[in-house]
């Protein structure tokens, strides 16, 4: 999906007009409300030159110094922590009126990072969307990203699915993902939906093999009309940690042998390729993903060789 300046409805022109908004400031908010939390690095990986960082965190203190964004100091293990931007209720206005799907509610003691787990966790969801949005615009016009919907947009109407003991699940993706794939002669254009669970080590095996259980039932029943499509390729990212991969996949394993629901294993497919610092088109077509059951690894998505 291309990078591109978004045609702004007159209600914003007096947003423009009293800010001196221009396309390098709305480019910023729609990333920012298409993946809530972001560091500058994250904002110029997804629609500049990596020369530009400097430029962007310019522009994005701008947005905070005018109300749009907020600054959250970030974390790491060494160095001087990142800033994290995220929008205020003015931003969410501005990128509402762009067309943009928003959260249902939000708070401005919700923006503040709670943890470093959650940092890391939202910060590499957006790292997977954006490396999906270069993918795109590298393969255009193979492939289009047609949809993102982050977690925090799933959450306020959750895939709602009744398990075999009676119990019901709320199925919340850590995004879902509408790419559009262009193949064949003549060529057609084909969905390929992708539900994303981003693992960082942090749940147990009975969290674990419940998930499987309640995407199982998702995707025989509920996933269809809740989301408008039958396509449906679970993608779990563990960043960087082939041992953590190698442990879901031997309890999805168990789970889906317990379940006698071996033929569900096309559903799945694990990679430990860390999507913000791969190239994106090694993360969709190179042999990187894992599906169980299965002994090779395999590309994500096959696209048609280019044209001369």
């Amino acid at each position: 999906m291309a990078i591109v300046t978004p045609q702004l409805p007159p209600a914003l022109t007096r947003h423009r007009a009293a800010l001196r908004l221009g396309p390098t400031e709305y480019t910023l908010l729609t990333g920012l409300g298409r993946y809530i939390y972001l560091t500058a690095a994250q904002s110029t990986r997804r629609a500049y030159q990596p020369g530009s960082l400097r430029f962007v965190q310019k522009r994005l203190a701008g947005l905070v110094d005018a109300g749009y964004g907020q600054r959250h100091l970030g974390f790491t293990q060494s160095g001087k922590p990142p800033d994290v931007f995220s929008l205020t209720a003015k931003g969410w206005e501005a990128v509402r009126e762009l067309g943009m799907e928003t959260p249902a509610r939000w708070r401005p003691s919700e923006a503040a990072q709670r943890g470093f787990l959650a940092y890391a966790h939202d910060l590499a969801v957006a790292d997977f969307g954006i490396a999906a949005e270069r993918f795109c615009t590298a393969m255009a016009p193979r492939a289009d990203l047609a949809q993102f919907r982050h977690h925090r947009i799933l959450q306020a109407d959750p895939l709602q699915v009744r398990l075999a003991d009676g119990r019901t699940h709320r199925v919340i993706f850590d995004a879902w993902l509408d790419l559009r794939l262009t193949r064949g002669e003549p060529p057609q254009q084909r969905q390929r939906a992708l539900a994303l669970e981003l693992d960082r080590a942090s749940e147990y095996q009975q969290v674990w093999r419940r998930k499987i259980t309640a995407t199982l039932a998702a995707s025989a029943s509920g996933y269809a009309t809740h989301f408008g499509t039958t396509s449906l390729t679970v993608v779990v990212v563990c960043p960087g940690n082939a041992r953590r991969v190698d442990q879901l996949l031997a309890w999805t394993e168990e789970q889906l042998r317990t379940e006698d629901a071996e033929g569900a294993a096309r559903l799945l497919a694990f990679t430990d390729v860390d999507p913000g610092t791969v190239d994106p088109r090694a993360l969709f077509l190179a042999p990187c993903w894992r599906v169980p059951f299965q002994r090779d690894a395999t590309a994500l998505v096959t696209l048609d060789s280019p044209g001369p």
